[in-house]
């Protein structure tokens, strides 16, 4: 296992080292590599930027609102006999 990844890894580096090189992608006609520029015209002033922690809070906050969610529809299908669909 050890002697797949060791040679896995040597190849791929030497791969990426050998594509780096000029010479090599015009004689394989590899395209150049298009550095985009940054779009300055969108503005992100009015998203607040927000920590990990504060992201991480947010998430487990939504997971929790969801179990209790579902933990109030199993209950009204279970033992209330309500359904998901309005009845005419």
């Amino acid at each position: 296992m050890v002697c797949y990844w060791l040679t896995s890894t040597t190849i791929s580096l030497v791969q990426v080292w050998l594509l780096r090189i000029p010479a090599v992608r015009q004689f394989f006609k590899i395209p150049a590599i298009v550095n985009h520029k940054v779009n300055t015209h969108v503005q992100q002033t009015d998203v607040p930027k927000q920590g990990f922690m504060d992201a991480f809070r947010q998430s487990i906050l939504v997971v929790c609102l969801k179990k209790f969610y579902f933990r109030i529809l199993e209950y009204l299908i279970r033992y209330r006999g309500c359904t998901l669909y309005y009845r005419a």
